[in-house]
């Protein structure tokens, strides 16, 4: 399931799909340095100990690179 939240939404969608979802991952894009950059964040993860920290995505040749968010 993929849902679009409105900057500034409360809820996403009906409000219903993250109770349903074994897994919520927010997307989001911003501003570094002049720069567009898309980082994540893992909400919910259903039956596993994940990371609650923010990581940058950078789109290279070879496909998508998840690293460490850091703020320049």
């Amino acid at each position: 399931m993929t849902c679009s939240v409105p900057k500034g939404a409360k809820t996403m969608g009906l409000g219903i799909e993250e109770f349903i979802a074994d897994s919520v991952i927010f997307l989001e894009n911003m501003i570094d340095d002049l720069e567009l950059k898309t980082r994540f964040i893992i909400h919910k993860m259903r039956g596993t100990n994940h990371s609650r920290k923010y990581h940058n995505v950078i789109i290279t040749d070879k496909g998508l690179q998840i690293v460490p968010f850091t703020i320049t």
